[in-house]
């Protein structure tokens, strides 16, 4: 017996005789969720965090000239309170400012896009080939880690790539 669905009560291991019951689970996909209300006006890390709890994740981050303390969320987008599929993208507007580049030396490339866009900058690649280091990898980054960047700006990495 075979089974390709999540769930299916006894095991697709076992064997069974000709007429057995077999109880199969199917799934609907990844669920709903909630974006989350009362973010507004909250710093950009707690609205994150909070939607990552939600099920959801930061897709966007636009800087928008604002009289609020930079980082702080003005706007987002499904609107809080809109029921979504889970893992959906969530757009978030946040009062232009000063931000710390973080490090991504070391990481790979998604993980360094991932945290680059959710921070606010923009990501720009340029590759390059070491054969001391992970294919797919972050070998260097421009501005440096720790350097203070209008939220909105560009981080460039370099990605350790196959010679071709």
């Amino acid at each position: 017996m075979e089974c390709d669905v999540p769930k299916c009560v006894p095991w697709a291991v076992i064997d069974l005789e000709l007429g057995s019951a077999v109880t199969l689970t199917i799934s609907d996909g990844p669920g709903d969720a909630i974006v989350p209300t009362g973010l507004l006006g909250k710093p950009l890390e707690e609205v994150r965090a909070a939607l990552t709890a939600a099920g959801l994740r930061v897709s966007r981050t636009i800087a928008i000239d604002s009289e609020q303390e930079p980082g702080i969320v003005l706007k987002i987008t499904p609107e809080p309170g809109s029921t979504v599929e889970a893992g959906t993208g969530v757009v978030l507007e946040i009062a232009s400012g000063n931000i710390s580049v973080p490090s991504l030396v070391g990481l790979n490339e998604i993980e360094a896009r991932t945290i680059l866009t959710q921070a606010g900058f923009l990501v720009k690649i340029v590759e390059a080939y070491d054969a001391n280091q992970v294919i797919g990898s972050v070998l260097a980054q421009a501005p440096s880690a720790g350097e203070i960047k209008l939220i909105g700006s560009s981080v460039t990495i370099t990605i350790n790539k196959t010679q071709g």
